[in-house]
């Protein structure tokens, strides 16, 4: 098989440039593993001072429980000026000012006004708010409902109650949908990558076999033409096989999957995805004549089908134009059966509903692209 072994030659003279499909796909599961992991971090606890004139058993008590919370810090300087700095060199990221009124005022039941000082640029005061509003709420209560209860008494209860803490556990299906969605996102940036590396192998072989010397050698070929294509894609086929298993591999071992129900859906979507690659990189290849353009339309279609069918950027935050467009690219649809996977728990009939049309639709696609091409070659020949 003369045409299957140089098929191979051509891939393996040119295997840093297949490889740089790899290289880019790893690149962007570390950005993609980054950014998660940066959205995944705790919040830590605000550094919050009380000034108050007067120490009282309110104030300690505040203290108490906002620094089971949050982390209370002591001020030397409680001027105007050394509050502000202390603010500016983020000694400190929210300061309450407590009135001296405040104890008085509560057992009167009446409504105490604080005033309150942020750091700019920092969340806490969402969740120092909280705390002081949960903390003066349940002192409130304590008050209306123990009318003969003595003061500290019912700051100590207080106290009590917010000391106990529930602890929160979320249902395995959740962290199961949870896992599934950011394994769905590693999968979708494999549109740009199998896409680089497949049109640039049909491109090479394509540039190779279509040079004039070459047509015109493999006139007097004893091989018929359909066998010499079939040779070619012969070889091709075996290097995109190979492709997609180190493809596959790269992503089981990265999201730590096993070779489960939601890794064969993937697997299934991803095979289909490839299909209408494979059909759409021949049919390209097939108007490439020089090696300058190929890069250009790698970069031009890969990266452009990517950002609009939702790899890179989530569709719900880009303009309902942009889907519109996208939907006319196998990548758009290859991404959606993605995401569906991604949030699905039980794989029913329900789920097959939903994936088997836009599976179909990429089948449609890999029909479409090869009649493209067929008819390509035909009128070619009739022009000849």
């Amino acid at each position: 098989m003369p045409v299957y072994k140089t098929v191979l030659k051509i891939l393996s003279k040119n295997i840093r440039v297949l490889l740089l499909g790899f290289g880019v796909t790893i690149f962007m599961l570390l950005i993609m593993s980054s950014n998660l992991s940066n959205n995944s971090q705790t919040l830590q606890p605000a550094k919050v001072a009380i000034i108050t004139p007067h120490t009282n058993s309110l104030s300690r008590s505040l203290k108490q429980y906002l620094n089971q919370q949050q982390q209370v810090v002591y001020l030397k300087d409680t001027s105007q000026k050394g509050l502000d700095d202390a603010l500016f060199f983020q000694e400190v990221d929210y300061i309450l000012y407590l009135p001296a009124t405040a104890s008085a005022q509560l057992q009167a039941e009446q409504k105490v006004k604080f005033k309150t000082k942020v750091r700019p640029g920092t969340y806490s005061k969402e969740m120092v708010d909280q705390n002081i509003n949960q903390y003066f709420n349940t002192l409130t209560i304590y008050h209306r409902n123990l009318a003969h209860a003595s003061w500290p008494n019912i700051l100590e209860k207080t106290q009590q109650t917010l000391q106990h803490q529930g602890k929160v556990r979320f249902d395995k299906n959740y962290q199961r949908h949870q896992q599934q969605q950011h394994t769905a996102l590693d999968y979708n940036i494999l549109a740009y990558g199998l896409f680089l590396v497949i049109f640039e192998a049909y491109s090479l072989v394509s540039l190779v076999f279509n040079r004039q010397a070459v047509k015109t050698r493999n006139l007097c070929s004893p091989l018929a033409p359909n066998k010499f294509t079939q040779q070619i894609n012969l070889g091709l086929l075996g290097y995109i096989s190979l492709i997609t298993a180190a493809f596959l591999a790269i992503i089981i071992s990265y999201t730590h999957s096993s070779f489960n129900q939601v890794t064969g859906w993937f697997i299934i979507n991803t095979v289909l995805f490839i299909l209408s690659t494979m059909t759409l990189s021949s049919w390209l290849s097939s108007y490439i004549k020089k090696a300058e353009a190929l890069s250009g339309v790698a970069n031009v279609y890969g990266l452009g089908t990517c950002f609009l069918g939702g790899v890179f950027i989530p569709r719900n935050i880009m303009p309902a134009f942009v889907s519109k467009i996208a939907c006319f690219t196998p990548t758009y649809w290859f991404v959606q059966n993605n995401n569906l996977i991604g949030k699905t728990v039980d794989f029913n009939i329900n789920f097959f509903q939903h994936f088997a049309p836009t599976a179909l639709i990429i089948l449609a696609f890999t029909v479409a692209f090869w009649t493209l091409q067929v008819c390509g070659q035909r009128l070619s020949k009739n022009h000849n």
